[in-house]
Protein backbone atom coordinates (compact mmCIF):
# COMPACT_ATOMS: atom_id res chain seq x y z
CA UNK A 1 0.00 0.00 0.00
CA UNK A 2 1.21 3.69 -0.86
CA UNK A 3 0.05 6.36 1.96
CA UNK A 4 0.73 10.14 0.75
CA UNK A 5 -1.01 13.40 1.90
CA UNK A 6 0.97 16.84 2.75
CA UNK A 7 -1.50 18.24 4.70
CA UNK A 8 -2.68 17.65 8.23
CA UNK A 9 -2.11 15.26 10.97
CA UNK A 10 -5.83 14.12 10.64
CA UNK A 11 -5.71 13.85 7.05
CA UNK A 12 -2.69 11.86 6.90
CA UNK A 13 -3.27 9.82 9.71
CA UNK A 14 -6.69 8.35 8.61
CA UNK A 15 -5.62 6.91 5.37
CA UNK A 16 -1.79 5.53 7.18
CA UNK A 17 -3.95 3.67 10.12
CA UNK A 18 -6.12 2.14 7.01
CA UNK A 19 -3.08 0.87 5.18
CA UNK A 20 -1.41 -0.35 8.10
CA UNK A 21 -4.48 -2.29 9.33
CA UNK A 22 -5.28 -3.84 6.11
CA UNK A 23 -1.05 -4.66 5.77
CA UNK A 24 -1.38 -6.79 8.86
CA UNK A 25 -4.62 -8.43 7.56
CA UNK A 26 -3.33 -9.83 4.57
CA UNK A 27 0.12 -9.41 4.91
CA UNK A 28 1.29 -6.39 2.52
CA UNK A 29 4.00 -3.66 3.39
CA UNK A 30 2.84 0.01 3.34
CA UNK A 31 5.35 2.51 1.92
CA UNK A 32 4.26 6.20 3.32
CA UNK A 33 5.62 9.28 1.60
CA UNK A 34 5.54 11.49 4.54
CA UNK A 35 7.19 15.14 3.18
CA UNK A 36 7.97 17.88 5.96
CA UNK A 37 6.36 21.09 5.30
CA UNK A 38 6.37 24.38 7.60
CA UNK A 39 2.97 22.87 9.18
CA UNK A 40 4.20 19.03 9.63
CA UNK A 41 7.42 18.09 10.90
CA UNK A 42 9.46 15.47 9.80
CA UNK A 43 7.71 11.90 11.10
CA UNK A 44 11.28 10.81 13.49
CA UNK A 45 10.01 14.30 15.33
CA UNK A 46 6.44 12.38 15.95
CA UNK A 47 7.35 8.60 16.38
CA UNK A 48 10.26 7.02 17.90
CA UNK A 49 11.88 5.89 14.99
CA UNK A 50 13.16 2.64 15.81
CA UNK A 51 10.04 1.54 17.62
CA UNK A 52 7.93 2.80 14.63
CA UNK A 53 9.61 -0.43 12.81
CA UNK A 54 8.40 -3.42 15.23
CA UNK A 55 5.61 -5.32 16.40
CA UNK A 56 2.29 -4.11 14.42
CA UNK A 57 4.36 -1.83 12.53
CA UNK A 58 7.27 -4.17 10.91
CA UNK A 59 5.60 -3.66 7.47
CA UNK A 60 5.66 0.36 7.54
CA UNK A 61 8.19 2.78 6.05
CA UNK A 62 8.48 6.14 5.65
CA UNK A 63 10.07 7.76 3.11
CA UNK A 64 10.27 11.82 1.72
CA UNK A 65 10.62 11.10 -1.69
CA UNK A 66 8.03 9.67 -3.98
CA UNK A 67 11.56 8.10 -6.42
CA UNK A 68 12.53 5.85 -3.73
CA UNK A 69 9.07 3.72 -4.14
CA UNK A 70 11.41 2.46 -7.24
CA UNK A 71 9.50 3.59 -10.32
CA UNK A 72 6.38 1.35 -9.43
CA UNK A 73 3.16 1.45 -10.89
CA UNK A 74 0.92 2.82 -9.04
CA UNK A 75 -2.97 2.16 -8.72
CA UNK A 76 -5.80 3.66 -6.65
CA UNK A 77 -8.42 0.24 -5.64
CA UNK A 78 -11.39 -0.57 -7.11
CA UNK A 79 -13.68 -0.35 -4.26
CA UNK A 80 -17.33 -0.04 -3.80
CA UNK A 81 -18.11 3.36 -2.25
CA UNK A 82 -20.83 4.04 0.09
CA UNK A 83 -21.43 7.12 2.19
CA UNK A 84 -22.25 7.31 6.25
CA UNK A 85 -23.83 10.66 6.21
CA UNK A 86 -24.20 11.02 10.07
CA UNK A 87 -20.77 11.81 10.20
CA UNK A 88 -19.30 12.70 6.57
CA UNK A 89 -17.63 9.34 6.42
CA UNK A 90 -17.29 7.49 3.38
CA UNK A 91 -16.49 3.71 3.55
CA UNK A 92 -14.54 1.76 0.38
CA UNK A 93 -15.15 -1.80 0.50
CA UNK A 94 -12.50 -3.67 -1.81
CA UNK A 95 -13.89 -6.58 -4.14
CA UNK A 96 -13.79 -10.06 -4.19
CA UNK A 97 -10.18 -10.97 -5.54
CA UNK A 98 -8.43 -7.61 -4.68
CA UNK A 99 -5.40 -9.23 -2.88
CA UNK A 100 -5.03 -11.87 -6.02
CA UNK A 101 -5.36 -9.29 -8.43
CA UNK A 102 -3.31 -6.66 -6.59
CA UNK A 103 -0.52 -9.21 -5.65
CA UNK A 104 2.77 -6.98 -6.21
CA UNK A 105 1.33 -3.77 -7.53
CA UNK A 106 1.53 -0.46 -5.13
CA UNK A 107 -2.24 0.45 -4.13
CA UNK A 108 -2.87 4.65 -3.40
CA UNK A 109 -5.17 4.88 -0.12
CA UNK A 110 -5.70 8.37 0.30
CA UNK A 111 -8.90 9.76 1.07
CA UNK A 112 -8.77 11.97 4.20
CA UNK A 113 -12.51 10.91 5.55
CA UNK A 114 -12.58 7.18 3.94
CA UNK A 115 -12.24 3.52 6.02
CA UNK A 116 -11.00 0.83 3.40
CA UNK A 117 -12.82 -2.68 4.18
CA UNK A 118 -12.29 -5.82 2.87
CA UNK A 119 -14.88 -7.31 1.51
CA UNK A 120 -17.33 -9.06 4.56
CA UNK A 121 -15.40 -7.06 7.17
CA UNK A 122 -17.59 -4.80 9.50
CA UNK A 123 -17.42 -1.22 10.17
CA UNK A 124 -17.53 -1.92 13.62
CA UNK A 125 -14.74 -3.62 14.11
CA UNK A 126 -12.39 -1.85 11.61
CA UNK A 127 -13.15 1.01 13.93
CA UNK A 128 -12.11 -0.85 16.92
CA UNK A 129 -9.12 -2.33 14.33
CA UNK A 130 -8.24 1.16 14.04
CA UNK A 131 -8.75 2.56 17.41
CA UNK A 132 -6.61 -0.21 18.95
CA UNK A 133 -3.57 0.93 16.30
CA UNK A 134 -3.68 4.32 17.06
CA UNK A 135 -3.11 4.27 20.67
CA UNK A 136 -0.38 1.54 20.50
CA UNK A 137 1.96 4.29 18.01
CA UNK A 138 5.48 4.53 19.56
CA UNK A 139 4.88 8.40 19.36
CA UNK A 140 7.59 10.56 21.14
CA UNK A 141 8.25 10.61 24.84
CA UNK A 142 6.75 13.99 24.84
CA UNK A 143 2.90 13.44 23.31
CA UNK A 144 2.78 10.02 25.16
CA UNK A 145 3.80 12.50 28.49
CA UNK A 146 1.15 14.99 27.51
CA UNK A 147 -1.17 11.87 26.95
CA UNK A 148 -0.87 10.29 30.33
CA UNK A 149 -1.50 14.23 31.67
CA UNK A 150 -5.01 14.37 29.83
CA UNK A 151 -5.13 11.27 31.63
CA UNK A 152 -4.45 11.73 35.13
CA UNK A 153 -6.46 15.15 34.78
CA UNK A 154 -9.65 13.45 33.56
CA UNK A 155 -9.79 11.48 36.67
CA UNK A 156 -8.54 14.26 39.04
CA UNK A 157 -11.23 16.16 37.82
CA UNK A 158 -13.80 13.41 38.12
CA UNK A 159 -14.76 13.76 34.31
CA UNK A 160 -16.82 11.06 33.55
CA UNK A 161 -16.51 9.58 29.52
CA UNK A 162 -19.94 9.03 29.63
CA UNK A 163 -21.30 12.36 31.13
CA UNK A 164 -18.99 14.26 28.77
CA UNK A 165 -18.61 15.57 25.29
CA UNK A 166 -16.62 17.72 22.82
CA UNK A 167 -17.18 19.83 20.06
CA UNK A 168 -14.47 20.44 17.58
CA UNK A 169 -15.00 23.92 16.71
CA UNK A 170 -14.22 24.15 12.93
CA UNK A 171 -14.61 27.53 11.75
CA UNK A 172 -11.99 28.40 8.26
CA UNK A 173 -10.95 26.58 5.41
CA UNK A 174 -13.94 26.93 3.83
CA UNK A 175 -12.95 26.15 0.74
CA UNK A 176 -10.38 23.24 1.08
CA UNK A 177 -11.36 20.55 -0.70
CA UNK A 178 -10.11 16.39 -0.64
CA UNK A 179 -10.93 15.05 -4.22
CA UNK A 180 -10.63 11.61 -5.27
CA UNK A 181 -11.71 10.40 -8.94
CA UNK A 182 -15.38 10.56 -8.13
CA UNK A 183 -15.74 12.41 -5.25
CA UNK A 184 -15.43 16.20 -3.56
CA UNK A 185 -15.49 17.21 -0.70
CA UNK A 186 -15.81 20.64 0.90
CA UNK A 187 -15.21 22.09 4.46
CA UNK A 188 -17.74 23.92 5.57
CA UNK A 189 -17.73 26.83 8.10
CA UNK A 190 -20.18 26.29 11.22
CA UNK A 191 -21.12 29.22 12.99
CA UNK A 192 -20.60 28.86 17.02
CA UNK A 193 -24.64 29.06 17.98
CA UNK A 194 -24.96 25.73 16.07
CA UNK A 195 -22.64 23.95 18.12
CA UNK A 196 -24.69 25.00 21.45
CA UNK A 197 -27.60 24.02 19.41
CA UNK A 198 -26.00 21.00 19.34
CA UNK A 199 -24.87 21.05 22.88
CA UNK A 200 -28.49 21.71 24.41
CA UNK A 201 -30.18 19.20 22.33
CA UNK A 202 -27.68 16.34 23.45
CA UNK A 203 -28.26 17.85 27.17
CA UNK A 204 -31.38 16.53 26.60
CA UNK A 205 -31.12 13.29 25.67
CA UNK A 206 -28.46 12.24 28.36
CA UNK A 207 -26.91 13.86 31.13
CA UNK A 208 -24.24 16.68 30.11
CA UNK A 209 -21.55 17.42 32.74
CA UNK A 210 -18.53 18.39 30.95
CA UNK A 211 -18.24 20.06 27.43
CA UNK A 212 -14.74 19.60 26.15
CA UNK A 213 -14.07 22.29 23.46
CA UNK A 214 -11.25 21.60 20.65
CA UNK A 215 -10.45 24.67 19.58
CA UNK A 216 -7.30 26.92 18.55
CA UNK A 217 -9.00 29.93 20.24
CA UNK A 218 -9.23 29.84 24.02
CA UNK A 219 -11.97 32.51 24.18
CA UNK A 220 -14.41 29.68 22.78
CA UNK A 221 -14.93 28.11 26.35
CA UNK A 222 -16.03 31.26 27.85
CA UNK A 223 -18.15 31.75 24.99
CA UNK A 224 -20.23 28.63 25.20
CA UNK A 225 -19.91 28.32 28.99
CA UNK A 226 -21.73 31.52 28.85
CA UNK A 227 -24.66 29.88 26.72
CA UNK A 228 -24.84 26.60 28.74
CA UNK A 229 -25.86 26.75 32.00
CA UNK A 230 -24.47 24.52 34.80
CA UNK A 231 -21.90 22.84 32.69
CA UNK A 232 -18.31 22.44 33.09
CA UNK A 233 -16.54 23.81 30.03
CA UNK A 234 -12.94 22.46 29.75
CA UNK A 235 -10.45 23.24 26.69
CA UNK A 236 -6.75 21.13 26.11
CA UNK A 237 -5.31 24.75 27.93
CA UNK A 238 -6.84 23.93 31.50
CA UNK A 239 -5.54 20.23 31.04
CA UNK A 240 -1.75 21.48 29.76
CA UNK A 241 0.47 24.24 28.93
CA UNK A 242 0.75 24.97 25.02
CA UNK A 243 4.23 26.37 25.17
CA UNK A 244 5.69 23.15 26.50
CA UNK A 245 4.45 21.54 23.16
CA UNK A 246 5.20 21.86 19.65
CA UNK A 247 2.23 22.82 17.49
CA UNK A 248 2.06 19.47 15.94
CA UNK A 249 2.38 17.70 19.30
CA UNK A 250 -0.22 20.09 20.85
CA UNK A 251 -2.68 19.06 18.41
CA UNK A 252 -2.09 15.19 18.90
CA UNK A 253 -2.47 15.27 22.58
CA UNK A 254 -5.92 17.81 21.82
CA UNK A 255 -6.68 15.10 19.72
CA UNK A 256 -6.95 12.53 22.49
CA UNK A 257 -8.53 14.83 24.68
CA UNK A 258 -11.34 15.01 22.31
CA UNK A 259 -11.43 11.19 21.88
CA UNK A 260 -12.10 10.58 26.03
CA UNK A 261 -15.71 11.69 25.37
CA UNK A 262 -19.14 10.03 24.43
CA UNK A 263 -19.20 11.61 21.00
CA UNK A 264 -17.99 14.92 19.44
CA UNK A 265 -20.03 17.51 17.43
CA UNK A 266 -17.96 19.21 14.39
CA UNK A 267 -18.12 20.52 11.11
CA UNK A 268 -16.62 18.32 8.46
CA UNK A 269 -13.30 17.64 9.61
CA UNK A 270 -10.63 14.81 9.60
CA UNK A 271 -9.41 16.02 12.39
CA UNK A 272 -12.75 15.63 14.64
CA UNK A 273 -13.07 12.03 12.44
CA UNK A 274 -10.46 10.49 13.43
CA UNK A 275 -11.24 11.48 17.28
CA UNK A 276 -14.12 9.53 16.85
CA UNK A 277 -12.21 6.55 15.52
CA UNK A 278 -9.96 6.84 18.59
CA UNK A 279 -12.79 7.30 20.65
CA UNK A 280 -15.13 4.73 19.18
CA UNK A 281 -17.59 7.15 19.30
CA UNK A 282 -19.93 8.81 16.63
CA UNK A 283 -19.31 12.56 15.11
CA UNK A 284 -22.32 14.43 14.44
CA UNK A 285 -21.88 16.45 11.39
CA UNK A 286 -22.99 19.68 11.96
CA UNK A 287 -23.03 20.79 8.46
CA UNK A 288 -24.43 18.05 6.71
CA UNK A 289 -26.61 18.88 3.22
CA UNK A 290 -25.53 22.70 4.81
CA UNK A 291 -25.89 25.66 1.32
CA UNK A 292 -21.79 26.61 1.46
CA UNK A 293 -23.04 30.14 0.19
CA UNK A 294 -25.77 30.38 2.91
CA UNK A 295 -23.27 29.03 5.70
CA UNK A 296 -21.02 31.71 4.85
CA UNK A 297 -23.64 34.81 4.86
CA UNK A 298 -24.07 33.19 8.15
CA UNK A 299 -20.83 33.15 9.66
CA UNK A 300 -20.45 35.34 12.54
Amino acid sequence: FLVSRDDGFGARMIPLLSAIRLGNKIGFDVKCIWKETDDMPSWKQIFESEEIRSSKFDGLEFTENKEDIGGREIKRPNCDISFEAEVGLYLHRFQDDFERDNDGRLIHLDNPVGIYLLKGESLDEAIKELSELFISIPFNENIKSGFRRIDDAMIEKGVSREQSISVHIRRGDAVDFAKTDTIALFERIVPVHEYISRINDLDKMMDVKQIIVGSDDPEMVDRIGSETKGKIVTSIYNFIEKEEFSEIEFDIIDLYLLSKSCCVSSGFSAYSILAGIIGRFPVHRLDLNQDLERRLRGIE
